[in-house]
């Protein structure tokens, strides 16, 4: 079961200064560092929200969760589970995986991908498309947030070269998974990925390491 959660940022009681108290004082920091009092609040929200639906899963109050990175950053907690964070514009979403590292990426549909930024990140194969098809709006969405959500579970993030990793740009199959093979040396590693159904205002992705297929995603809001 893979636990999908969302979050919208502009939620006031997450937000509020009582739930300070639960971020550790490294995040305390950053959200400090904020000039923008609106980033400052999405900030607090998306970190409270994440101790929150960890706790959950912890049987631990949200400010006894403890972050450890991993030699490429990725936050994660001793012992598991794993989880991936992420957000656009309003919203977060938070995923959880007992079993595997996951990740999940989401964008709101208004965002305008760079198209020289893109073509960073494609394969040889997903430029070729590009050049031939020209997909518009969505597409690129989707090629950015199924790569991302890779990279994320794969926990070494844009330390990897993306050009190494093809996704595509077919339309979205909601909970459809499927392999995506992604080389690093002489190994290739197994993941696999799907679209996911948040809202009509985004568009989502969330992968996990390995092959099995038979993973449901169950989609909710954080309850307070």
């Amino acid at each position: 079961m893979i636990d999908l959660y969302t979050i919208a940022l502009n939620h006031r009681e997450l937000g509020s200064p009582s739930h300070w108290d639960w971020l550790s004082e490294a995040e305390q920091q950053r959200a400090r560092q904020f000039h923008i009092p609106q980033l400052t609040q999405r900030y607090v929200v998306s970190h409270a929200a994440l101790r929150l639906v960890l706790g959950r899963h912890t049987g631990r109050h949200p400010s006894e969760i403890y972050f450890q990175t991993n030699a490429w950053g990725r936050p994660e907690i001793n012992g598991g589970p794993h989880f991936s964070l992420t957000h656009s514009d309003s919203i977060a979403v938070i995923a959880v995986s007992i079993s595997v590292p996951i990740g999940v990426d989401v964008e709101d549909i208004s965002t305008k991908i760079d198209i020289d930024i893109l073509r960073g990140i494609m394969s040889t194969e997903e430029i070729r498309r590009l050049d031939s098809s020209d997909p518009q709006g969505d597409a690129l969405l989707r090629l950015w947030t199924r790569k991302e959500a890779i990279l994320k579970a794969f926990g070494r993030g844009l330390s990897y070269d993306a050009r190494q990793l093809t996704v595509g740009f077919d339309p979205a199959k909601f909970n459809f998974w499927r392999h995506v093979a992604l080389r690093e040396g002489n190994k290739t590693l197994d993941f696999i990925l799907t679209d996911v159904c948040i809202s009509e205002r985004v568009t989502a992705a969330v992968a996990l390491s390995g092959r099995s297929t038979d993973a449901a995603v169950t989609v909710r809001s954080v309850e307070i």
